[in-house]
């Protein structure tokens, strides 16, 4: 009896090691693949997002490009649960925890979807949130002007939107004055 409970208590070790070994590959693995590594929003840039959300919303769906671990994703659909709001993650460790936590939580209004958001038609977005890093932010640029629609607030974390003029910039006072952008789509938006 004794060597049985032995031997199911090693099992569910190595089970477990395993299994963070293998979350631990995928997202070193999908982090070079993306460019960059998953990376929950700072309390200050959250509450930055939010603020600058409630400034120039415009209404229409919410979706985030790279949701990683959900953080800015559940934030803003606790504070906007009137509106449909979606994020985008292609690393899979970062998509089934946000499935789980949603799970939990049950925010009716939030979904997550595993796809590389390169690929994601914008069209219907009433707002997009990001926050990347500058390469992708040079990449998504020309999918912005082409896909959204003029009034589309487009909110950035940290990296700006390259030769676009923002509407308001909120510099938060963190260790490394980082900077979260706000920009309606459309002419005035551009600083062509």
């Amino acid at each position: 009896m004794q060597f049985e409970i032995v031997s199911a208590t090693l099992f569910l070790q190595i089970a477990l090691l395993v299994a963070v070994v293998c979350a631990t590959v995928l997202i070193v693995a999908f982090s070079v693949f993306n460019g960059i590594s998953p990376m929950p929003s700072s309390r200050k840039a959250l509450a930055a997002v939010l603020e600058l959300i409630k400034e120039a919303d415009t209404g229409g769906s919410i979706v985030d490009l790279g949701s990683g671990w959900g953080t800015l994703c559940f934030a803003v659909a606790a504070a906007f649960p009137d509106r449909e709001v979606c994020g985008y993650e292609n690393s899979p460790v970062p998509y089934i925890y946000c499935l789980l936590i949603n799970a939990l939580v049950r925010r009716r209004n939030l979904r997550f979807v595993r796809r590389n958001f390169y690929a994601v038609p914008l069209h219907e977005a009433g707002l997009v949130l990001c926050y990347l890093y500058s390469g992708a932010m040079v990449r998504l640029k020309s999918k912005f002007e082409n896909e959204l629609r003029a009034g589309t607030v487009v909110v950035s974390n940290t990296f700006a939107v390259p030769l676009w003029k923002p509407r308001g910039v909120v510099e938060l006072r963190d260790m490394y004055r980082s900077k979260t952008y706000l920009y309606v789509t459309g002419n005035a938006a551009r600083n062509l």
